[in-house]
């Protein structure tokens, strides 16, 4: 017998060396992680079969009745794990969920069989390797694993031979017993998938009203092609049906992510309609093509006259053309993910700074034909980029005599690297990749040495679809579409919390990518979308170490004094650390464990710890440049403080800093942290509340 502790040595560790080729294994547990697979990928795809009971009602036909709906809520969590726990937003931020879901899927059809129980019985939790067996197992995760930190103070997992004799017994006694067990093999794959073309959807409505109306009106169209066929079918001649099975699609994020039909990825199936059940499955499509048809009637009512994100867009033209960062240069860049918003915004742009500023306009990606308002002048890729940036493009030496210019060029990922572009000095990101590589292979076209540009500036559209947004546009589509069925129960919720996950899981994604400052180098897992914000002021620490080494030296308490300004009013900035992740609730502060607040004198918070961005723009501007103590500032501080003996105001106001950050109760823990008269900044803990460590805090008077 051995104990396992995922500290010393983990499950993962272990089963790395178990799993064999031709391995059989049979696991019991409350949920199945995709990132788990992933874990164990090399040595699971060896494995002979996987057996895998779900030890709660997971995934299973039959929904909960209303008298057990206690029971319901969590068996949504289990199924929203397949996809990532709670734990696991670290794995799900790097991005790779797509292709790691794909992977899982195809390993799914070929070697393992899920079945849920769906009695009353316990199922103890368990995993067998062959001849070994380990147990007690709660979930098939990372965290599980060993690979990631969980909410668990301690885990021991005990690992035996002997064991795995007795575990696969009271395994196999249940396997095929089906008032025990139901085989959902299937709605997992499925789920996988649906998953999948959530995301895709989502990614197009972030990129344009025009590209996700499109989309919907495709799926609409082949809905209602397949309800046609259906409705001609006779059992007695026979119709086969040619659809595309999306689960085994091919990596949905190519140069341009576009095509004109969202589903034309993955291999062709034929369908016989007499081996289903087709009524069924038309009824299931007929509701499925009326609340697609509200949906783009509601979404097709937004015209390019009322389509604020365009608008916008032009706003930003205007300014950029009117008010150039380089003096004469007006060319920019706009990038779209998706080759139909590209082929949009060609249509509107174009119009708009030829009749506004009489400049050229020019359209490339990797789908459809290039599209210029140059008359005459041949649209092909290197033609178009050669207009555009005839200095790094040596155009005199391509096309000698030549007088076309182009000044605005909209583009996919087709040409987001390999290209020096450098003549412009303006680029706009009309939608946020999904791919951070992506992002950065963006702004190198113009962000190049050599550039004869003094500034160069990146502009990003930032979605501000809100989840109540969304919510009250679901709303109105299902409000009408149960006027329609009066037999609907009305007790639906609007948003699964599968989606609910998608968006908020994309909302923080978006916000990390804004307001973040993370040491890239640092990271072992590959470049995140989540690692890509605030790189300015990382530079300017760099920077500063460059030229201070011994920085890590310096003691924690110092403070400093400021001026107050019209944007920096008087208070206190504090810059903290936490030990614990009990503070960080749902992993908002993704600077966790520092905190930092800016209160003030009145006890209100002027920026809080969720708004680092802002946090730091502020701190540079009160700070940057100044390299000697400003005697204006600190001379009054010092009096009224008598030399930092009377401390009791920045007492309080840290006690008002704090609290913005968790629920403080015990007031007289902030009391303790800084002793009330005669307080030391040097104090490393507030007892109470999750160890909490003062790093610096600056004054603004």
């Amino acid at each position: 017998m051995e104990l396992i502790n995922n500290t010393t040595k983990t499950l993962k560790d272990d089963l790395s060396v178990e799993i064999k080729q031709g391995s059989k294994l049979s696991i019991a547990a409350a949920c199945f992680s995709i990132y788990a697979f992933q874990e164990l990928k090399e040595q699971l795809s060896q494995i002979e079969q996987l057996r895998f009971i779900f030890t709660s009602p997971t995934f299973v036909t039959e929904k909960a009745k209303k008298e057990r709906r206690e029971f319901y809520i969590p068996r949504l969590t289990r199924e929203r794990s397949l996809y990532g726990t709670e734990f696991e937003i670290k794995l799900r931020n790097e991005l790779t969920q797509k292709a790691i879901a794909r992977e899982c899927a195809e390993w799914i059809r070929q070697k393992v069989t899920f079945k849920s129980n769906v009695s009353d019985k316990s199922i103890q939790g368990q995993i067998v390797v062959d001849s070994v067996g380990y147990t007690p197992i709660n979930n098939f995760t990372t965290v599980e694993l060993g690979c990631e930190k969980g909410n668990v103070i301690s885990t021991t997992i005990v690992k035996d031979e002997s064991l795995a004799r007795t575990l696969l017994a009271d395994f196999n006694e249940i396997w095929n017993d089906s008032k025990v067990l139901q085989v959902v093999t299937d709605e997992v794959i499925d789920s996988i998938i649906r998953r999948l073309t959530a995301i895709n959807l989502m990614k197009r409505m972030e990129s344009s009203v025009y590209s996700f109306n499109l989309t919907l009106t495709h799926i609409k169209d082949l809905i209602n092609s397949t309800i046609e066929t259906i409705d001609r079918f006779d059992k007695h001649s026979g119709t086969t049906l040619d659809l595309t099975d999306i689960s085994d699609m091919d990596e949905f994020d190519v140069e341009d992510q576009n095509s004109d039909e969202l589903f034309s990825f993955g291999r062709k199936v034929k369908i016989d309609l007499a081996d289903m059940d087709y009524v069924s499955w038309r009824d299931s499509l007929k509701k499925d093509a009326e609340v697609l048809e509200l949906l783009t009637l509601l979404v097709g009512d937004i015209t390019p006259e009322h389509d604020s994100k365009l608008q916008e867009l032009f706003r930003v033209i205007d300014n950029k053309i009117t008010h150039p960062i380089n003096e004469g240069n007006k060319k920019l860049i706009i990038f779209t993910a998706f080759a139909d918003t590209a082929g949009y915004l060609y249509d509107n742009v174009s119009r708009y700074v030829k009749d506004k500023y009489g400049l050229n306009t020019a359209m490339v990606s990797g789908s459809v034909e290039g599209r210029t308002t140059c008359p005459k002048l041949r649209a092909d890729l290197n033609t178009v980029l050669t207009c555009f940036s005839p200095i790094s493009k040596d155009k005199e030496l391509l096309m000698p005599g030549d007088k076309t210019e182009i000044d605005v060029l909209i583009a996919t990922d087709c040409i987001s690297e390999g290209q020096n572009l450098q003549d412009c000095d303006y680029l706009i990101n009309y939608d946020i990749h999904w791919n951070p590589v992506r992002i950065i292979q963006r702004f190198g076209r113009i962000d190049r040495i050599g550039s004869r540009n003094k500034v160069i500036q990146l502009v990003n559209f930032w979605p501000d679809v809100t989840l109540d947004d969304y919510i009250n546009l679901k709303a109105k589509v299902e409000t009408r579409m149960k006027i329609v069925d009066m037999t609907a129960t009305g007790d639906d919720n609007l948003l699964s919390d599968e989606e609910k996950t998608d968006l908020e899981y994309r909302k923080a994604q978006l916000k990390r990518l804004q307001d973040e400052v993370v040491d890239i180098e640092d990271m072992t897992t590959g470049i995140s979308i989540m690692d890509l914000g605030l790189n300015e002021f990382r530079l300017d620490l760099l920077d500063y170490i460059k030229h201070h080494p011994d920085i890590d030296k310096t003691p924690f308490g110092l403070h400093s004094v400021v001026p107050a300004s019209e944007d920096t009013p008087a208070g206190v900035i504090y810059v903290l650390k936490n030990r614990s992740n009990s503070v960080n609730i749902d992993n908002q502060n993704r600077l966790h464990p520092f905190y930092m607040v800016y209160i003030g004198n009145d006890g209100a918070v002027i920026c809080d710890h969720l708004s680092p961005k802002q946090m730091l723009d502020k701190m540079r501007f009160l700070c940057k440049g100044k390299t000697e103590p400003i005697p204006e500032a600190y001379k009054p501080f010092n009096k009224e403080t008598r030399d930092g003996r009377n401390m009791s105001q920045l007492s309080k106001l840290l006690g008002d800093a704090i609290a913005s950050i968790i629920e403080v109760k015990d007031e007289s823990d902030i009391d303790s942290f800084l002793g009330g008269g005669q307080v030391s900044f040097l104090s490393n803990e507030i007892k109470g509340l999750d160890d909490f460590e003062l790093i610096c805090f600056l004054v603004v008077r």
